[in-house]
């Protein structure tokens, strides 16, 4: 008689998570995974360079970095 171990059992696939799936595709459609400019403060990414620049402007101009 043979038992399974928890590591002979085979991963299930869950159903996709839809919602998630839209936010990471639009996420890379702005540019804001694999964009070419980064914020110097929590490393978003941006399309433009304005956008990373304007992204965590708040902070600096508090000086809380």
């Amino acid at each position: 008689m043979s038992t399974r171990t928890d590591k002979e059992i085979p991963l299930i696939k869950e159903k996709p998570f839809v919602k998630y799936d839209q936010l990471i595709n639009k996420a890379e459609r702005e540019g804001r995974i694999s964009g070419p400019h980064r914020c110097i403060v929590c490393g978003m990414r941006y399309l433009d360079k304005d956008g990373a620049e304007e992204c965590c402007r708040a902070v600096l101009e508090a000086g809380q970095l």
